[in-house]
């Protein structure tokens, strides 16, 4: 300063307390007056000085909070010493005269809080009553015990104030910055903004964001092509640098220790960074989207990597890691579409979600011996990915891992393995052969999740011993080369669509530790020829065996308590099946369509033949139905012309519609006596049915029951079911009217 800072505050305050009383309110001074007592200052420290030790100028630095002072051309007079101009949003009236005289460009950081300052050193009661020359470095008390220390920053560009006081055997501290940006001024009077020194927070000796906030022509940003960063810059902020679309080159210093989240985020040209040795740390996304970097070495320095730290860097071909870094995080090189390789430290333990996906072009990797994670998705989408080491401390593969690796050969699993998430390998349709090494530990469980194998069409075989296994739904569908599973005696589930589609699958060892057979677990296994059920087995789900069309033999043992719905449906090679007593439920269709099944023997106790049970079995010939059966359900033997002989027991009470509907050959039915209602089209279209014998105790006889059923001779009915003759036969749809003396 020219003058004393005391002489002029004085003469600042004579000023004003001259001033009409219009101007004030409630005793506290207006913005306009700070910029009258303004043109005696040199920079914004003046200003700051004076709030501070003058209570009637409290909050009028936060009134500018977003521009200091807003400068016209009316009041640019009152400003003939400044040579720092504060950029502000919106503001542009007097930039050309200003252009003219000043030295320094200002930038201010919005997240400065001004009230907050304010409001703790009134609370506090640390403003000082007098007037009071305040200088780098100084010390001085404050009421309550505070004192106030005044440190200056790098080059005289700002300062930050610490209060402290010692309290309860220890000290307390509140510290407050003042986030102003400086960048030198080019001596032609215009900014050089090609070749720009970095602007960085002269009060925190940090990089941050130094045009957020900032009315600064976009024209200006695109011409910004270098940045050379300070010497004792150590933290380069947050989106310090972001956006800067034609930044091709920037000098880090080596004082640097932190790189903060997008702090050079889409610099879409940028080719060329070098990260000292200094860096400790580099936050999110601070190069995402970096698209022309090639290459790239980050120092043993570096001990945490931020998440998205490369992402969508779409020239990136190499990288070096860090020796020191525990993990890879969250994608970290997602969509490096021109990644090939890239050297994993063996520090690294995890590998975390996406770190890799979409790395289309990504060949080979090696895992380090100690890596025991793989995050989901890790090296999902990486299209070329060949060959990958899975290291022996592996424990958890997490979903999607390697989804859609579909060049992706042969791996070999460690013992230590104990999960796979599901889809980990979906889609690995090169993926022919899976190893499992060494001897797992006691009691150890490895889990393989929903689908984790699930189309991988070249797998031809799966094997397991010594490791115990929990399996899960779809793990091996749609494998169609799969030819081989076996497993010990280890798994206590075949779960849903574990091998649903598998075309190719001959040879299948159910363990007999298996207690229940999946809904589809081998539906569509068109190759299977005969398979033994266990003992241990107790459920046949739906579908269980679903259309397995080369299944010719079938073991149920007696340890069968429920067969699903549609369990053998379709199966064509299948010729005769035996239902062992144990079996208490079968469900809809169970064996429907099974056209070459000519025998069934029904377990004893069973109460129900169910829906559709052996429907459309074309080559049926015989049907032992157990004394215990109440109800043939609809359309349970329908369609099965070639059954000739069919005993209906005397438990049986409800005959359901189309229940023998199609049955061509069969030539005599003997209604039981037990029976109370025949469905409708219960017997349609038998042919060559040709005597029945209804008993008195059936109630109601179904219209169309025997429709079609032209060659019958002999009909013995209760006459009192029907009226007269006419009625009768409109009842069963008979044509052949010889039936008259029969009758009667």
């Amino acid at each position: 300063m020219k003058n004393s800072l005391a002489k002029r505050l004085l003469l600042a305050l004579l000023l004003l307390s001259a001033m009409p009383t219009a101007f004030c309110e409630r005793g506290k001074l207006e913005p306009f007056h700070m910029q009258i007592v303004g043109k005696y200052f040199e920079d914004f420290k003046d200003y700051q000085n004076l709030e501070m030790v003058n209570k009637k100028f409290e909050d009028i630095i936060s009134y500018y909070r977003q521009n200091y002072i807003p400068l016209t051309d009316e009041n640019f007079k009152f400003f003939e010493n400044l040579e720092t101009y504060v950029a502000i949003p919106g503001e542009n009236q007097a930039r050309n005269k200003l252009s003219e005289k000043i030295n320094h460009l200002v930038f201010l950081e919005n997240s400065f809080d001004f009230g907050r300052f304010n409001k703790v050193m009134e609370e506090n009661e640390i403003i000082p009553s007098a007037v009071k020359m305040i200088k780098p470095e100084d010390k001085f008390s404050m009421s309550w015990s505070w004192e106030m220390k005044i440190v200056a920053l790098p080059e005289n560009h700002g300062c930050k104030i610490i209060f402290s006081r010692e309290n309860k055997d220890k000290t307390e501290t509140i510290t407050f910055y003042l986030d102003v940006f400086v960048m030198s001024r080019h001596p032609k009077n215009e900014f050089n903004l090609s070749e720009a020194m970095a602007v960085y927070n002269n009060l925190t000796n940090s990089i941050s964001n130094y045009f957020g906030g900032v009315s600064l022509p976009e024209v200006n940003k695109n011409r910004i092509t270098k940045v050379t960063i300070p010497e004792k810059v150590e933290f380069i902020g947050a989106n310090a640098f972001s956006g800067l679309e034609n930044l091709e080159e920037i000098e880090i210093p080596n004082s640097v220790i932190f790189i903060k989240e997008n702090a050079f985020m889409n610099c879409k040209n940028l080719r060329k960074v070098e990260i000292p040795n200094s860096v400790k740390f580099i936050g999110n996304s601070a190069f995402e989207g970096c698209q022309k970097l090639e290459n790239i070495f980050v120092p043993d320095s570096v001990k945490n990597l931020g998440l998205r730290i490369f992402a969508n860097c779409e020239k990136l071909k190499k990288v070096r890691l860090s020796n020191n870094i525990k993990e890879i995080s969250e994608e970290a090189f997602y969509r490096c579409s021109n990644l090939r390789n890239i050297e994993i430290p063996n520090s690294v333990q995890k590998i975390q979600s996406s770190a890799f996906r979409n790395c289309v072009n990504l060949r080979e990797i090696s895992l380090p011996s100690n890596v025991e994670f793989i995050g989901s998705k890790a090296f999902g989408d990486c299209f070329i990915l060949r060959g990958i080491t899975i290291p022996p401390a592996m424990k958890i593969i997490e979903s999607g891992a390697f989804e859609n690796c579909f060049l992706l050969s042969n791996i070999t699993l460690p013992a230590s393995i104990e999960k796979i998430g599901e889809y980990s390998f979906y889609r690995c349709t090169n993926l022919n052969e899976i190893n499992f090494s060494g001897v797992q530990a006691p009691n150890s469980v490895m889990k393989i999740d929903k689908y984790a194998f699930c189309s991988c069409a070249n797998l031809e075989s799966f094997v397991l011993k010594n490791i115990t296994v929990s399996l899960s739904e779809g793990v091996f569908c749609n494998c169609i080369g799969l030819m081989n599973f076996f497993v010990e005696d280890i798994v206590s589930e075949i779960p849903n669509l574990t091998f649903f589609n598998c075309r190719y699958l001959e040879n299948v060892q159910i363990p007999s530790s298996v207690s229940v057979i999946g809904d589809h677990a081998f539906a569509l296994c068109a190759s299977i020829e005969e398979i033994k059920i266990p003992d241990s087995v107790k459920i046949l789900s739906p579908y269980s065996f679903s259309q397995c069309i080369r299944l010719n033999k079938i073991d149920i043992p007696r340890s069968v308590e429920s067969i699903g719905e549609k369990a053998f449906y379709r199966c064509n090679s299948l010729e005769s099946v035996f239902l062992p007593s144990s079996v208490k439920n079968i469900g809809a269709f169970a064996f429907s369509r099974c056209k070459n099944l000519k025998g069934i023997i029904l377990p004893f106790f069973i109460e129900k033949i169910s829906i559709g049970f052996a429907k459309e079995c074309p080559k049926l010939e015989r049907i032992s139905i157990p004394r215990t059966v109440k109800e043939i359900d609809a359309e349970a033997f329908c369609g099965c012309g070639n059954l000739k002989n069919i005993y209906i027991p005397e438990s049986v009470e409800t005959i359901e519609p189309c229940a023998f509907s199609g049955c061509g050959k069969i030539e005599a039915i003997l209604i039981p006596t037990s029976v109370r209602s025949i469905g409708l089209c219960a017997f349609s279209n038998c042919q060559n049915l040709k005597r029945v014998i209804i008993p008195p105790d059936v109630k109601k006889i179904e219209i169309n029951a025997f429709r079609g059923c032209n060659n019958i001779q002999f009909i013995d009915y209760d006459d009192t079911l029907y009226y007269d003759l006419d009625s009768f036969f409109k009842a069963f749809k008979i044509k052949n009217r010889s039936l008259y003396c029969a009758i009667l």
